[in-house]
């Protein structure tokens, strides 16, 4: 019994630093140019622009402040402004993880309350188009969770019907959220 206590304490002592704090939140530019994220021991620093991404938005951090995410938009997409493409999530030792809908642009996102996942809505931003969301786990990508709204009439407000006919899991997704860095 003796042997185990030392083991025991070496477990309690150990387990916090797994779940540790890794982000103090993110700062978006004004001009969303540039993104600097603040990691919570160390210096700031520049997110990474990925191929031709020239800008960035919806900024925030996970709950626990293990991740932090952003959608990248990207130039030359069929527009003539930068379109949101994809969203962007960072963890442990600055590992991106990138997700996108199967069409369209990503336009909102949010953590899941326990920061394992993320819920994005995608669709296209002109025309009538069918409206996506997917809950997908940060670590490997899983789809966790889908849903497809065909797309709405003429004479219809999108966002009333996504908010009637969607599930309750794509709500926090469903609006758009600040972009202080903080969930």
């Amino acid at each position: 019994m003796k042997s185990l206590l030392p083991l025991l304490i070496a477990m309690f002592v150990a387990a916090p630093a797994c779940h540790a704090a890794e982000f103090k939140g993110v700062r978006l530019s004004d001009d969303g140019a540039t993104l600097e994220v603040l990691p919570a021991n160390g210096q700031s620093f520049d997110a990474p622009k990925l191929g031709t991404q020239d800008s960035f938005e919806q900024p925030r951090m996970s709950t626990d402040q293990r991740h932090v995410g952003w959608l990248a938009l990207y130039p030359d997409k069929g527009a003539s402004y930068s379109q949101p493409i994809e969203l962007v999530i960072m963890g442990r030792g600055q590992r991106l993880h990138r997700f996108s809908g199967d069409l369209g642009m990503v336009f909102g996102w949010c953590f899941t309350p326990d920061s394992q996942a993320v819920v994005f809505r995608y669709s296209f931003s002109h025309g009538k188009t069918p409206v996506g969301f997917e809950m997908r786990r940060i670590g490997d990508g899983r789809l966790l969770r889908h849903f497809r709204l065909e797309p709405v009439g003429n004479d219809e407000d999108e966002d009333e019907v996504v908010f009637a006919k969607a599930p309750r899991w794509t709500r926090c997704a469903q609006a758009e959220h600040g972009s202080d860095g903080r969930p």
